[in-house]
């Protein structure tokens, strides 16, 4: 975890962490990223529920109700602004931290989530849970693991990003 006020840049910098893997945000002069993988969002929603099965409407995606995830409690994104395009907007019912504690939630639900394919596809093996297509144009997204320079040369840290990269690479 990363202490109170710190960014993920100030956590590589400082040694609190010694990589982060996410979308990336932000080019630093002594930090190196490398994308593992290029992915876009999903919509998750419990094997038998009413919108499983069926092709999934600008209105009726927006209609149903929505576990958002935010690692810091935001309620909107990139899924919000497509949506308020096309003149409509999602209903929120609660935001998670976390696509795993969403998958879950979606599992026992009615909320439909948003997740990336990628999660989709993995959680979909544990969960009785199935993805739709989101049906309003979104971009895709890099997902990168991002390390401090002091890293990169450092034997045993190259071996785990590579286990990493492969084990990414296998999801995929």
């Amino acid at each position: 975890t990363i202490a109170d006020g710190n960014t993920a840049v100030q956590a590589l910098r400082n040694g609190e962490i010694d990589f982060r893997i996410g979308v990336h945000v932000e080019e630093n002069r002594d930090t190196a990223s490398e994308v593992l993988l290029t992915d876009r969002f999903a919509a998750i929603v419990r094997k038998d529920h009413p919108l499983a099965g069926r092709r999934l409407t600008h209105r009726r995606f927006a209609e149903a109700h929505h576990v958002t995830v935010s690692p810091v409690g935001k309620r909107t994104g990139p899924i919000d602004a497509a949506l308020a395009k096309v003149g409509l907007e999602r209903t929120h019912i609660t935001t998670v931290t976390s696509f795993v504690v969403a998958a879950h939630l979606v599992a026992t639900t009615d909320l439909v989530g948003s997740v990336p394919r990628t999660i989709a596809k993995t959680m979909a093996k544990a969960l009785p849970i199935v993805s739709l297509e989101i049906p309003v144009a979104l971009p895709t997204f890099d997902v990168c693991l991002t390390r401090h320079d002091r890293h990169g040369n450092d034997p045993s840290h190259q071996w785990l990003r590579d286990q990493i990269t492969d084990a990414v690479r296998d999801l995929t």
